[in-house]
């Protein structure tokens, strides 16, 4: 499967104006995509985490699952896909990126349906130009970070996002994103304890124990306010 990622960070006061041009023209111009399977929407969660306090929040965060990406390309290309930019905001920086989805398998658990864990804690590696270096850490990370983060109490789903090169017709910037990787719990209460728990001493030592990549990473508690899922 793969994850399109539309990140819109734009002044708070403007959260309102961004999500009714989401309901009322970037998801119905985006549910005639071919090959779609889900849209999502993700906001800043209310409540901050115990452990970081990144800057750069997205004000929205949107989410696309397809099967293939010839049909994302021709809505870019074409112009069927809303553009958020038609809103003319000041000091508003979007940015997107293709990636694969990865889902780390977590045991005890029956993997509940996506919109029913609202709550993600959304991390991003961002890469600069020592691409050797990077692919070694985005390997390492792949094969064993999932592994450790699984072991969080409460835990429901991990995933990890793997770009991919692909044919960008339009000019919205890329995310220039390394690697993903997104942990989701039934609520921030949970992800809060688990970011306190025993468990954090296992995923820091791995994190401590991955090769040196060239570049730096963000943290953000997101929560899921939108899903539509193609019938």
């Amino acid at each position: 499967m793969l994850s399109y990622f539309l990140s819109v960070e734009a002044p708070v006061e403007t959260e309102t104006q961004l999500l009714d041009f989401f309901h009322s023209r970037y998801l119905p111009s985006a549910q005639n995509i071919p090959d779609i399977a889900v849209v999502r929407a993700f906001r800043p969660s209310p409540q901050k985490t115990v452990i970081f306090d990144d800057e750069g929040t997205p004000t929205l965060l949107v989410q696309a699952l397809f099967t293939s990406p010839d049909g994302l390309t021709a809505a870019l290309k074409d112009g069927s896909l809303a553009d958020f930019r038609e809103l003319a905001i000041a000091d508003c920086d979007i940015t997107h990126q293709l990636f694969e989805l990865v889902e780390h398998p977590i045991s005890n658990t029956a993997g509940p349906a996506y919109g029913k864990a609202r709550q993600s804690l959304a991390v991003r590696y961002y890469s600069t130009d020592d691409e050797e270096k990077n692919n070694g850490f985005r390997d390492a990370y792949v094969d064993g970070h999932p592994a450790a983060l699984a072991n969080f109490p409460a835990i429901q789903r991990v995933f990890c996002y793997l770009p991919v090169v692909w044919e960008d017709p339009g000019d919205i910037q890329c995310s220039n994103i390394l690697i993903g990787n997104e942990v989701v719990f039934d609520n921030i209460e949970n992800l809060n304890a688990a970011l306190a728990s025993s468990a954090m001493e296992v995923v820091g030592r791995h994190s401590r124990a991955l090769p040196r990549f060239s570049g730096w990473n963000t943290h953000f508690p997101m929560t899921l306010t939108y899903e539509w899922v193609a019938g």
